[in-house]
């Protein structure tokens, strides 16, 4: 690729560059990215994602130059390149629905669920169907309130307002796509998709939240022990043009399954199910 580069003239160089800037994809994705991560503005401050999201944008910019770069040196103008949607952005956010699940676990519904950032490949292999691999970075929170019949986290501390986990995954969805619709360039207008997930836990970390007289305290911890290294589940989306629902089912359980924690001095439990179930959106751009 660089060596084909280096013997196209200047102002070819210069019209294949400009043209991918002002791809009108990528205007739309810088928008939206803004729009959903401000939303969500714990998986902005984690060092980890930012890198995972600028790989990604270069990734996709990169293949994107490479197969449409005789099309765009012919071109006498800066028209945008336009992409087949076989190359896509995915954002999602889902959360669970039964925060009751099981007594002495005060999740709260409102934080608690899974955040995910990635990019797509598709495959189409009829009209109708495409094969979908989307490689994404996935973030699980599990957010505690303190009330007095918590059981689990087990923490002593009264003065304790919020605790948070949260859980890290490299993973990747593996699906079926059905377009049910295309637009005039061809591109997938209305899609239902369904498939699997596989993921590995890269990471962890544990923050407390309290109130003194005062301050407010935050407290945070890199551990969280007994974490199941593997994650497995399914998935289904439903999208209309960049927008879907977002179904997302857990096969594997957070927490490894015969471990125990510590409830008192003399007394360990076994850790507790959480939903498996969550409901989100999905931005594909």
């Amino acid at each position: 690729m660089l060596t084909f580069l280096k013997g196209c003239r200047k102002d070819s160089i210069l019209t294949l560059s400009m043209s991918i800037l002002n791809c009108k994809i990528l205007k739309k994705t810088y928008f939206f990215m803004t729009i959903f991560f401000y939303t969500d503005l714990y998986l902005i401050m984690n060092r980890i994602c930012i890198i995972f999201l600028i790989l990604n944008i270069f990734t996709v910019n990169f293949m994107v130059a490479q197969n449409d770069t005789l099309d765009i040196l012919s071109q006498d103008t800066l028209a945008p390149v336009q992409r087949s949607g076989n190359f896509n952005f995915v954002l999602s956010r889902s959360y669970i629905l039964n925060a009751d699940f099981q007594e002495g676990v005060p999740l709260v519904q409102s934080e608690t669920g899974t955040s995910s950032v990635g990019f797509s490949l598709n495959k189409n292999f009829s009209k109708y169907f495409a094969l979908h691999f989307q490689p994404v970075f996935k973030t699980l929170r599990l957010s505690f309130k303190n009330d007095k019949n918590r059981t689990f986290p087990n923490d002593p501390d009264t003065s304790l307002f919020l605790q948070k986990y949260r859980i890290y995954y490299l993973a990747t969805d593996l699906g079926l796509r059905f377009n049910i619709k295309k637009d005039e360039k061809n591109r997938p207008k209305t899609f239902l998709e369904l498939g699997f997930s596989l993921g590995y836990n890269i990471g962890n970390s544990e923050k407390k939240l309290k109130f003194t007289q005062e301050k407010k305290i935050k407290i945070k911890s890199p551990t969280i022990e007994n974490l199941q290294k593997i994650y497995t589940g399914s998935y289904l989306k439903v999208n209309y043009r960049w927008l879907g629902l977002h179904f997302n089912y857990r096969f594997s359980n957070i927490f490894k399954k015969d471990a125990t924690y510590r409830y008192d001095l003399y007394d360990y439990r076994k850790y507790p199910s959480f939903p498996r179930l969550e409901v989100g959106i999905c931005l594909v751009l």
